[in-house]
């Protein structure tokens, strides 16, 4: 190395280095410089330089952070955000720059990866909820557009989809978070940023779904047809509504593949979920308080009537099959059988049998 008086001495690597570090810990960059007789016409090459170099010193530069970096880091500690800087300088000049703007370093390359990683997990839990909640929301209002402009009872009233969202959305959608990332995640191709999260594919599934769930105020009109009270038909359409959810639930688990793919019992909180909700609606069905609240009742246990020449229940010939028909358990309204082919004494005595508790 070059000494006083520019005279060659023999390097003093640990001096040297001391001094390099000490630049470096003043968050300055460092470069040496060295020096070496070459004949005329020699060609530098970076993978092979000159023998006999000799040090003629060390550069520092000072290059400091942008004044808005400290503020914006600041803004994303206070945010919980976790800040990581990444740099190809010297560790000693990172760490000082670092504490400049209040950042650790970390420059191992596994935490790129686990970043991607993480934000792939996190877009593909977003999109599973935005693919099970809309259908599930447009279905509702479906059902409601539909009997207004027909001009028919309304399937479910507002305090039943009031219901229906404040529970799903917490026990069932709110569990789509807690998905562990799918495997093959890092094998997909980079995601095109101009790519809307709305894809045609997912609404045509969206679409399709919703129809699916609309159809399930079907329910409610057959429990009519057949005596039900409103109240009756309307826990009916609810509990198919959102068993129907349940369900979906489960193929939105993964966009990509089938929920036996990815293990069924790989997100155990869609589990207890879905048991929560079964919970919720037994609870609306059948508890009196509830019922009340909710213009809800418990379906009725329905048999078949018995013949009234024979005593036997079940399906009687051509000729006779008029005299069957459902019985309803005490409570119902719905008048009991009459037997249109045995006259008008056996409709009176059957009619007479059901006002004394003789119902089935």
């Amino acid at each position: 190395m070059r000494g006083e008086h520019g005279r060659e001495v023999p390097i003093d690597v640990p001096a040297v280095l001391a001094v390099a570090d000490a630049y470096a810990a003043d968050g300055l960059r460092v470069l040496a410089t060295a020096m070496a007789p070459v004949p005329t016409g020699y060609v530098l090459r970076p993978d092979d330089p000159p023998a006999g170099l000799v040090l003629t010193g060390l550069q520092a530069m000072l290059d400091p952070p942008r004044e808005e970096a400290a503020t914006a880091v600041a803004s994303c500690h206070s945010a919980g955000i976790a800040v990581k800087m990444v740099t190809g300088d010297h560790a000693s000049t990172a760490v000082a720059v670092a504490a400049r703007l209040g950042v650790l370093t970390d420059d191992d390359f596994a935490t790129i990866e686990a970043a991607v990683e993480e934000g792939r997990g996190v877009f593909d839990n977003l999109t599973k909820f935005i693919a099970w909640t809309l259908p599930t929301n447009m279905a509702e209002g479906f059902v409601i557009l539909i009997a207004i402009l027909a001009g028919a009872t309304l399937p479910l009233v507002p305090v039943q989809i009031l219901w229906i969202n404040m529970t799903t959305a917490v026990a069932l959608g709110l569990t789509l978070a807690f998905e562990p990332k799918e495997p093959g995640i890092m094998r997909r191709a980079p995601r095109d940023p101009r790519r809307p999260l709305l894809t045609g594919s997912l609404l045509v599934r969206i679409a399709f779904v919703s129809a699916l769930l609309g159809g399930a105020s079907w329910l409610f009109h057959w429990e009519q047809s057949i005596g039900s009270s409103g109240a009756v038909a309307r826990i009916a359409a609810l509990n198919l509504f959102v068993a129907v959810e349940a369900a979906y639930l489960f193929a939105c688990r993964s966009l990509t593949g089938s929920v036996w793919r990815i293990g069924f019992f790989s997100n155990r909180w869609v589990v207890v979920g879905v048991a929560v909700q079964a919970v919720g609606q037994a609870a609306i069905t059948y508890l009196p308080p509830m019922n009340d609240l909710f213009g809800t009742a418990p379906p009725r246990r329905r048999v078949l009537a018995p013949d009234p020449r024979t005593g036997r229940r079940g399906a009687g010939p051509p000729s006779i099959s008029s005299s069957l028909t459902l019985g309803y358990a005490s409570g119902d309204t719905r008048p009991d059988v009459v037997d249109t082919t045995a006259g008008r004494g056996s409709s009176s005595r059957l009619a007479g049998r059901a006002r004394r508790g003789h119902r089935t």
